[in-house]
């Protein structure tokens, strides 16, 4: 919390106060409870973009497309397909690559992005009862195209054309769950 004369200041939204996280979380909620009053009980428009609809079952014959940044995706270990193996990138996390090694390749969720200008991404995978690693491939889902990966982020510029991020779990827990995000910085 922003000090002054050695008390807290937590509600202090000037550019001092703000480099302070308390100050900064207390603005964001502040903003956020206004936001969902006026959407809920003046009735005003949502100031949300329209969703986009998930297409593609994310496997190598049917990837999940993203057609807008920011994407997140929740997936279930269960439904993901176990078709890939073997990425010949230079893994950027070494201590996920090993214990994906040790315990073995488990099933992967393929999403396809398609850039027409250069573009700087990153690209998160997080899981709740499985090991992850995330990997960049090139115009096709086949590991011997594979740029980067291997740890839990990738941060990259795509050039023009057709990229697919693949998000490889190692756990054998089908209860488990995936977060996927990709964001422009």
């Amino acid at each position: 919390v922003h000090q002054v004369d050695g008390r807290g200041r937590a509600c202090q939204f000037d550019e001092e106060g703000l480099e302070k996280g308390m100050n900064l979380r207390n603005l964001l909620t502040i903003e956020m409870l206004d936001r969902m009053r006026r959407t809920v009980l003046e009735n005003e428009p949502s100031e949300d973009p329209e969703r986009v609809a998930v297409e593609g079952a994310g496997t190598i014959a049917e990837p999940t497309w993203i057609r807008q940044t920011p994407f997140g995706q929740i997936s279930q270990v269960r439904d993901l397909a176990s078709e890939l193996d073997e990425y010949t990138c230079e893994e950027t996390g070494p201590r996920r690559a090993r214990s994906r090694r040790a315990r073995g390749p488990g099933p992967e969720r393929v999403y396809r992005v398609e850039v027409d200008r250069a573009i700087e991404v990153r690209g998160l995978v997080a899981a709740r009862d499985a090991g992850t690693s995330l990997y960049l491939l090139g115009d096709t889902p086949d590991p011997a195209t594979c740029k980067i990966g291997g740890g839990t982020t990738v941060s990259t510029v795509l050039q023009p054309g057709v990229h697919h991020f693949v998000v490889e779990t190692a756990g054998t827990d089908e209860d488990g769950q995936v977060l996927f995000v990709l964001d422009r910085p």
